[in-house]
């Protein structure tokens, strides 16, 4: 079925032998070249966590039960430093708790009236 030609070509038998030329016309080396095609897949993982529920407590200036952001819940959600959170509350804009331990619990209500 395969013939063995010279050196170590392989060639179907009764096919006729085939010679290629890889010089060019000025005589110069030619080098074939072979196109390759890739496909890059790229694969990215976020893991989402949940923050925790408010906690239900008293808001002294509302003078009712209400939902409590803790000091780093109320900054991500309002996209503000604790610097402008310490001058909501000293300003009146947002009520907060502070525990004897010295965790901040600001109002939800506070945060979002109008």
């Amino acid at each position: 079925m395969w013939d063995k030609g010279e050196g170590d070509e392989l060639r179907a038998k009764g096919a006729p032998e085939q010679r290629f030329d890889y010089t060019t016309d000025a005589g110069r080396d030619f080098q074939m070249k072979e196109r390759l095609r890739m496909k890059i897949t790229m694969v990215r993982q976020q893991t989402v966590v949940p923050a925790p529920a408010p906690m239900r407590l008293s808001c002294p200036v509302c003078e009712r039960e209400v939902d409590m952001f803790t000091g780093a819940q109320a900054v991500s959600i309002l996209g503000v430093d604790y610097q402008m959170l310490d001058h909501m509350v000293a300003s009146g804009q947002a009520h907060s708790i502070k525990t004897i331990s010295g965790n901040v619990w600001v109002c939800k209500d506070s945060l979002f009236s109008k």
